[in-house]
């Protein structure tokens, strides 16, 4: 029999990837640990390649910092980091207190645990070097969870300390995991948490309140000197920060502003997944706008505020906008979204900030402006409105869209803008697309030149006042005047999706996959996460139906 050493390298190559290949998640889909990092441990030519992929992404603790300090400074492991996640454990709570706001004593606990662990794991990261490119750099993501919020009201999946889909790597298209956890809790009784064969009950407002927490970054809770030490820290590696909304412990505005504006200079994109506040004037608050206070030194930025029908009754079981509400022009906070934005590449605002706020300085009504913003590097733009709805007039949708094509006149670089609302029963959606169309030189046929090509499409599940076509034709006309093209150069679509009456819409998952821009709103797995969470509504919604009729 050969041995190793004797097999050619291209054969011991395809047996490393094979073996790669097979061990691309830390758990299989039934719960089972896999171990690849064994694999590093048979000789040092297989330590050389799996060290490359064990070290590829890493998820810690409060526990396994000082751990990563140590690992890390071995050999080349810190060059083969990529992705970072720094998964607080917060302490555990019962039945007692599960349907109560977290007391005092909790909250202090809660926030001296937090504090130190991000202080720890800033500190290990600044001893790290600054990369020598974006390809090269850390992606750091930072939650807050503790092992009890899954085992009381919120019996969700992705709270579960077992959920598997860590990274976009480990992603299943058949959702194996999901499904064999809805048919484990189909009949779950619990009823005092509100469980009734499978049926969730609303939860009191104590237990939202309980799984929301009340995180605060505060150095000179843990010791009254780390605040000085706080402030002089710096952190090269970090070129990408993330949170994602898959818990719902908010992470403390403090700390990323912080994190955004000073520790990380070398920062080049951002992405925020919150959840909306969990109480009853929740749907008139801007959750992220305390970013855009100040300037970005980034260039990408995406903000996504989520809600559900469980959590947020009020804002998803009804559209958001107000008849009676008209476009009130808020030329202060427009003028500070649209200076503090003006040198990012691609931005996109999902609730957190409405597109009537953003474009209020360039809307049809407002005065005239003398020292309008302008936006030299924008590549792509996707922001949210409610005002995208049936409800709404008519020409209220046209100033909006108008203003937008206004500001796209002072975004030399723009591509793509997408302007979006969706939730139970409905969504919609406005695109301006820049195609680049190849075409053949007539003096030399081989020779290919790059022509940009305008296209405006209007696509929603409902009727756009009496005209539609011919209000999308206004706007594109609109448009047209702005940007200084002619008569009819920017291509108009009009495209209606039909509500399906058998699977009517439950969440904004349909409006979001729709979008050209998708992967600038929220992250894959975020995007995973919503996908099965609008099938699982609709196996609810179908489940309570055949239960209504018989």
């Amino acid at each position: 029999m050969a041995s190793w050493n004797a097999l050619p390298d291209e054969l011991r190559l395809m047996i490393f990837k094979e073996l790669a290949n097979s061990h691309t998640r830390d758990y299989d889909f039934e719960g089972k640990r896999l171990l690849r990092a064994g694999y590093a441990a048979v000789c040092w030519q297989w330590c050389d390649f799996f060290e490359k992929h064990n070290f590829r992404s890493l998820i810690i603790d409060q526990d396994r910092i000082k751990d990563l300090q140590m690992i890390t400074s071995r050999g080349s492991r810190r060059a083969f980091v990529r992705f970072l996640w720094l998964r607080v454990r917060l302490e555990e709570y019962d039945c007692d207190v599960c349907h109560e706001e977290e007391d005092v004593d909790t909250v202090r606990r809660n926030n001296i645990t937090f504090t130190k662990a991000v202080i720890d794991l800033m500190a290990v990261l600044a001893t790290w070097p600054r990369p020598q490119d974006l390809e090269h750099g850390l992606t750091l993501e930072l939650s807050a969870f503790s092992p009890s919020d899954s085992k009381h009201a919120f019996k969700y999946f992705r709270l579960e300390q077992s959920y598997p889909y860590l990274n976009f790597r480990e992603l299943d298209p058949k959702l194996t995991a999901y499904k064999t956890h809805l048919k484990a809790n189909r009949s779950l009784h619990d009823p005092a948490h509100g469980w009734t064969k499978g049926h969730q009950e609303p939860p009191d407002q104590g237990s939202k309140l309980r799984i929301q927490g009340s995180l605060r970054f505060l150095p000179e809770l843990v010791e009254p000197s780390l605040r000085t030490r706080w402030e002089y820290l710096r952190v090269q590696a970090v070129v990408w920060l993330m949170v994602r909304r898959q818990f719902h412990r908010k992470i403390p505005t403090e700390l990323l502003a912080d994190l955004l504006h000073r520790v990380c200079p070398s920062l080049e994109g951002f992405h925020h997944g919150s959840w909306l506040d969990m109480t009853d004037n929740s749907r008139e608050r801007n959750p992220d706008s305390y970013m855009l206070q100040r300037p970005l030194i980034m260039r990408h930025i995406s903000l996504f505020a989520d809600h559900n029908h469980i959590l947020h009754p009020r804002y998803s079981n009804r559209s958001t906008y107000r008849a009676d509400r008209r476009w009130t022009l808020n030329n202060s906070l427009s003028r500070t979204l649209c200076v503090n934005t003006r040198d990012l590449e691609t931005f996109a605002f999902t609730t957190a900030i409405d597109a009537r706020d953003f474009f209020s300085l360039f809307a049809p009504q407002a005065p005239p402006q003398a020292d309008l913003p302008t936006w030299w590097r924008l590549r792509s733009l996707v922001i949210t409105s409610n005002l995208l709805t049936k409800k709404a007039k008519h020409w209220e949708i046209e100033n909006l869209l108008v203003a937008a094509g206004r500001a796209a006149a002072r975004m030399p670089a723009l591509l793509y803008m997408e302007i979006w609302n969706g939730g139970k029963g409905h969504h919609s959606a406005f695109g301006y697309y820049l195609e680049e169309k190849p075409t053949t030189s007539p003096n030399h046929e081989r020779s290919q030149r790059v022509n940009r090509h305008p296209k405006i499409l209007w696509r929603s599940t409902w009727v756009w006042g009496p005209n539609p076509r011919e209000n999308i034709r206004r706007v594109a006309h609109a448009w047209e005047e702005a940007l200084g093209l002619g008569f009819g150069a920017i291509e108009v679509l009009h495209c209606k999706y039909p509500a399906s009456k058998a699977e009517p819409i439950q969440t904004r998952w349909p409006a979001i996959d729709n979008l050209r821009l998708k992967e600038l709103v929220c992250d894959r797995i975020s995007r995973y996460q919503l996908s099965w969470e609008e099938q699982e509504a609709q196996a609810r919604l179908r489940k309570d139906t055949a239960s209504s009729r018989g």
